[in-house]
C-alpha cells in the first residue's frame, strides 16, 4: 500500500519519507490500516509508517546490527550458531516493521530465492 491508500491520513514528514523510498519499503495490510487510531504517535502507526528520522544515522549505527554478514557462508544463508541455520527465502514482508534488523535483507529488489540459490544450501 503507498501513500495513496486508503484509510490513514499521512502528515507532511511522512509523505517525504515514503516518496524517499525507505528501506524497508512502506507497506501495510488493509487490516493493519483498521488497527491504526489516526494519531501520529500511536504505538502500532510509528511501528509501520516510515519518517524522515529514519534517514538519520549516527555513526556507530551498522547496516547488518546483528552482525549476519560475519556468519554467510553463501548468499542468504547464516550460520551464527552451530547447531542452527537461517535461510532467508525472501525479502517480502506483509507489514515491513521500521525497527526491522534486517532491512538491508527487504523488499522487491532483494527479491525471491532463486532455484540456484537454494541448490547451493543445499548442498
Amino acid at each position: 500500500m503507498t501513500s495513496k491508500g486508503p484509510g490513514i491520513k499521512f502528515t507532511d514528514d511522512e509523505r517525504r519519507a515514503i516518496e524517499a523510498s525507505p528501506r524497508p519499503p512502506f507497506l501495510v495490510t488493509p487490516h493493519w490500516l483498521t488497527l491504526l487510531d489516526g494519531s501520529s504517535d500511536d504505538p502500532l502507526r510509528r511501528q509501520a509508517v516510515p519518517t524522515m528520522a529514519e534517514y538519520n544515522t549516527g555513526s556507530s549505527e551498522l547496516s547488518d546490527p546483528l552482525g549476519e554478514e560475519d556468519y554467510g557462508p553463501l548468499p542468504r544463508l547464516i550460520r551464527r550458531y552451530d547447531d542452527r541455520a537461517l535461510v532467508v527465502m525472501t525479502g517480502r514482508c506483509a507489514l515491513y516493521c521500521r525497527h526491522c534488523f534486517r532491512r538491508r535483507l527487504t523488499g522487491d529488489d532483494f527479491g525471491e530465492i532463486t532455484d540456484k540459490q537454494a541448490a547451493d544450501i543445499a548442498g
